[in-house]
């Protein structure tokens, strides 16, 4: 199945939008936050242990930053593909199942944002961020 990145992106925009309000759009730190955490379910669902994850989130701190972010999305769509392919997973079906499915349960969303921004790992939808 293809990908189409633009489509996508605008319609992730307009979800967190409708969901959350357009300030969540623009938060990187939030939205960073949401794709680290996923990212972890990923591997985590794949077998990694947390001592696997420790010691990669350790080296990366260590390695001096990329200043350019866009090549790092571009190696993190890069490795999601391949890790996909390894587990034989199509993203262009997971894409639709997960889109279908935040729509659906949106309240659901919103609780358990509320949830983690009271763990201290997000922030309430009813916060504006700092400037």
């Amino acid at each position: 199945m293809r990908i189409v990145t633009e489509d996508a992106q605008a319609e992730v925009a307009n979800w967190i939008h409708e969901a959350f309000g357009g300030v969540f759009n623009q938060d990187v730190k939030e939205r960073s936050l949401r794709f680290l955490e996923e990212a972890l379910e990923v591997v985590q669902s794949a077998g990694l242990s947390r001592a696997d994850a420790d010691k990669i989130l350790t080296y990366v701190y260590t390695r001096p930053v990329e200043p350019q972010v866009s090549t790092e999305i571009g190696g993190a769509f890069t490795t999601l593909c391949a890790v996909a392919s390894c587990l034989q997973v199509d993203i262009g079906l997971a894409y639709s199942v997960d889109r279908n499915k935040r729509w659906e349960n949106m309240d659901k969303i919103r609780a358990k944002q509320e949830m983690k921004a009271g763990k201290g790992v997000g922030r309430s939808a009813d916060v504006q961020p700092k400037v």
